[in-house]
């Protein structure tokens, strides 16, 4: 039941993020057209409003951390924000003549990192409406960013991005906005995603490997098989795993799996 949950999340990534905010809403996804959504109360489940006004093809709602806003990515250049009722939808970032296809809180919510074609920002949630930061500049990193993580303390983000075959990952101070020197890390493919776990540590996805990294120094730390760059090598049988989500001991993370070799990939980050 898990695993057939979890495969929805790209669907209904509504769902899981808005639901210690005891609501649900259902979303048309990427390639729907309706302006509208229906929300529900999460428990009991039932009908608490209809959505209204909003661009088509809406397909992520993320609570800011506090309840007081929710973002919504669509399809439209830019992101709807919308008040803690879901109503009063205003339209945001529209400077960056692009739609939104990934946005992440830094864990105190001041923060929003977005990829607006292609390209990095961050956006200071504390404003109304929100701003753009860094004079409405975006981060230059090398590659094409792919996705963030920010440390436990949201003082610095660290954000994944890709090149031929290699993955980079660039701090960045949430203060200054100044970026530090990337680490590099060859592997087989495309980077997927990189979280924040537990120990305060990164964990950098990508195509037959789970990469731990130490967010203060950017020292990758090498697994029981030195034969390989990953920490934990996952290639036999070959494997694609998502951004890792972790236990609630922080011992173990778990991944969806873009491979034929299973439909999820679990790595045990006490013994590598």
């Amino acid at each position: 039941q898990f695993l057939r949950g979890a495969s929805c999340l790209a669907v209904f990534a509504a769902v899981l993020g808005a639901q210690g905010l005891q609501d649900v809403a259902v979303l048309p996804g990427p390639n729907g057209s309706s302006t509208s959504f229906p929300a529900f109360s999460a428990n009991p489940l039932a009908p608490q409003t209809t959505v209204n006004s909003v661009p088509g093809g809406a397909f992520q709602l993320l609570p800011k951390p506090d309840g007081t806003k929710f973002y919504l990515l669509t399809n439209a250049v830019g992101l709807t924000v919308l008040d803690r009722n879901l109503s009063h939808p205003t339209q945001i970032l529209t400077t960056t003549n692009a739609a939104v296809s990934k946005a992440a809180f830094s864990p105190d919510g001041r923060r929003l990192f977005v990829i607006s074609g292609n390209v990095a920002y961050f956006v200071d949630t504390t404003t109304t409406p929100d701003t753009l930061l860094n004079n409405g500049y975006s981060v230059a990193v090398t590659g094409t960013p792919q996705d963030v993580a920010f440390s436990l303390d949201s003082q610095t983000a660290f954000i994944l991005s890709s090149g031929s075959f290699t993955a980079y990952v660039t701090p960045v101070n949430m203060t200054t906005l100044l970026t530090g020197t990337a680490l590099q890390i060859p592997i087989a493919g495309t980077a997927t995603g990189i979280s924040t776990g537990p120990n305060g540590l990164l964990y950098v996805s990508a195509p037959n490997g789970l990469f731990e990294v130490t967010p203060n120094t950017l020292v990758l730390t090498p697994g029981t098989d030195t034969s390989q760059v990953a920490t934990i090598p996952a290639s036999n049988p070959p494997t694609r795993p998502g951004k890792v989500q972790f236990t609630s001991d922080g011992q173990y993370a778990i991944a969806l799996n873009s491979t034929t070799a299973g439909p999820a990939v679990i790595f045990n980050l006490s013994n590598k």
